[in-house]
């Protein structure tokens, strides 16, 4: 599916997803994916939004206000925020970005414990592997790929575990 938003430039790609029922009430589910190449016409901004957004930057520059601060995403970095408190995203010319809409489950649970203890613009060493997980995951359904809800959950499952991962420095201090 192509996107009609402004800023989002043609050879972009996003896929939409309505969960059934029992992946409602007992899994994670994506609502929307996506990769997208932008100029700075692209933005968002809102109030409310029901599911969590987690962005992988593959090039350029991504602004973001969000929790009473301003932040600029770089080639590398991961955001994680929960769209339903206020949020806002502007593209720089050039913003080469993976994305997936995430809800269900404890899923606002998880992204709140990760940004008390991480922060939401995440520089870590798992951040590489977050990044093909959402490339893999487009290219999938980009090909035509169709995921039972428990493949979907499972993919949301393995990027939470990814986020959470300690980092090389804290695996040393720990053991």
């Amino acid at each position: 599916m192509k996107s009609v938003d402004p800023g989002i430039l043609p050879h972009s790609t996003c896929f939409s997803f309505t969960p059934p029922d029992v992946a409602r009430e007992l899994l994670f589910y994506p609502t929307w994916c996506g990769h997208y190449y932008c100029n700075d016409n692209y933005f968002i901004r809102r109030q409310s939004y029901p599911p969590l957004l987690l962005v992988f930057v593959r090039q350029g520059s991504f602004h973001f206000e969000y929790q009473g601060q301003a932040r600029t995403a770089k080639k590398g970095d991961v955001v994680l925020i929960d769209c339903q408190a206020p949020h806002y995203y502007q593209a720089e010319n050039g913003l080469e970005f993976l994305y997936l809409h995430i809800d269900g489950s404890n899923a606002h649970d998880i992204c709140r414990h990760i940004i008390e203890t991480q922060g939401w613009l995440l520089g870590r060493d798992t951040n590489m592997l977050i990044g093909k997980q959402l490339y893999d995951m487009v290219q999938f359904y980009d090909q035509g790929g169709i995921d039972t809800p428990f493949d979907s959950s499972m993919r949301i499952y393995r990027l939470f575990e990814l986020l959470m991962a300690p980092t090389a420095q804290e695996r040393e201090i720990g053991g």
